[in-house]
């Protein structure tokens, strides 16, 4: 395996993580903002 291609497969799985993270980082926001929805609706509702 040359170096070059050692590079691309790195760099490969590099972006692959990074986007995994990002949706995870995505996922986990919205995840909080529903949260905090849920709470106001459930602190609205509470007499």
């Amino acid at each position: 395996m040359s170096f070059a291609s050692l590079k691309k497969v790195t760099r490969r799985c590099l972006n692959e993580l990074l986007r995994s993270l990002k949706n995870t980082a995505c996922f986990a926001v919205e995840n909080h903002k529903d949260q905090r929805i849920n709470e106001r609706i459930a602190l609205g509702s509470s007499p």
